[in-house]
């Protein structure tokens, strides 16, 4: 009972308000496993900004949501064929569903911000219906999770650690 009762204590002390939003974060992710030392690196450097920001986009931040938005974004064709993308890119997820959700979220809460508009304008209009519709209902959740129970802010001294991955 007593091994138990320190095991409860501990999960209780290793839950932060922000750890729902860290693990959905972590769960887009795909693993880094990248043989060379500093392509390994910066994947999970990459993949430590993209939780950080998640975590902060679910606690309401502005900037959180669109940097999370440009991280799900596929890219386009020009920047697909960009090194530096790329590298930019490894270890994140893509989807256009999620891109356009988290910027349809930006833009409802900081309306007018036109760079945005735009982006949702060329990204977005060209998606199939029944992706524009899961696009609609993924940024409701987020608006209503927003307003009812967001996320709290990390204490500013917090770094997400990327998930520890092992080279093939």
């Amino acid at each position: 009972a007593l091994a138990a009762a320190c095991l409860i204590s501990t999960a209780a002390i290793a839950a932060t308000p922000w750890s729902k939003a860290e693990a959905e974060a972590r769960s887009f992710l795909i693993p880094c496993r990248w043989p060379a030392a500093d392509l390994q690196s910066l994947c999970r450097q990459n993949q430590s900004i993209f939780i950080e920001q998640y975590v902060y986009a679910k606690a309401g931040d502005t900037g959180g949501m669109g940097s999370t938005g440009a991280s799900f974004a596929p890219g386009t064709a020009q920047q697909q064929r960009d090194e530096s993308w790329k590298l930019g890119q490894m270890g994140l997820p893509v989807s256009a569903i999620q891109s356009c959700a988290w910027f349809i979220v930006r833009a409802t809460v900081e309306p007018g911000f036109r760079p945005l508009l735009d982006m949702i304008a060329s990204l977005c209009a060209s998606l199939p219906d029944e992706d524009r519709l899961a696009v609609r209902s993924r940024a409701e959740a987020l608006l209503t999770e927003l307003r009812s129970a967001p996320a709290r802010m990390p204490p500013l001294d917090w770094e997400p650690q990327a998930p520890n991955a092992k080279l093939p």
